[in-house]
């Protein structure tokens, strides 16, 4: 990202329960765009609406992921290539499924420990896994033939990262 005018000042994290949220601040323009962690587009800030108030994203939940503050666009664009070289990527497949699927993730820690934890809509615990990630990867088949049709998130995390992705089960 350019640290330049018009660009992006600050990306900053909120975590909600089972939901993540990027807001992407503007501070040029004291606006910003909130979006799920998936990256999907979830709201925009207009004059006298703010995405985080509105929606009581707490600044206790609140990480600070990249920032234009103190930074030139040398130091900048150095952080920004050596995070995208460790870029946490997750797969689920088949999508929509029939209960049985795949979830993929690479770029972890090698030989670190990970909790792999699936949730209904309402936030209700539906399955936790302990893993340990081999060679930086993870690979793995689930069978979840009494999972109800609907949207369910699956979420992969360790003490450092972070990352969910919805899967729809369908009959």
């Amino acid at each position: 990202m350019d640290c330049g005018p018009g660009a992006p000042t600050d990306v900053i994290s909120y975590t909600t329960g089972v939901y993540n949220y990027v807001y992407i601040a503007y501070g040029d323009t004291n606006s910003g765009e909130l979006y799920f962690q998936d990256g999907t587009f979830y709201c925009a800030d207009a004059p006298g609406f703010s995405c985080v108030a509105v929606y009581g994203l707490s600044p206790s939940t609140a990480e600070v992921l990249w920032s234009c503050q103190g930074k030139s666009n040398e130091q900048e664009t150095s952080e920004m290539l050596e995070s995208e070289s460790n870029a946490l990527n997750m797969q689920l497949y088949p999508n929509p499924s029939n209960g049985a699927f795949n979830v993929d993730a690479d770029g972890l820690e090698a030989d670190s420990e990970y909790l792999l934890n699936i949730y209904d809509l309402q936030g209700r615990l539906i399955h936790s896994s302990a893993l340990d990630s081999q060679q930086g990867q993870l690979n793995l088949s689930f069978d979840m033939p009494d999972l109800s049709i609907g949207t369910y998130l699956v979420q992969i995390m360790s003490q450092k990262t972070q990352l969910s992705k919805r899967i729809q089960i369908i009959r």
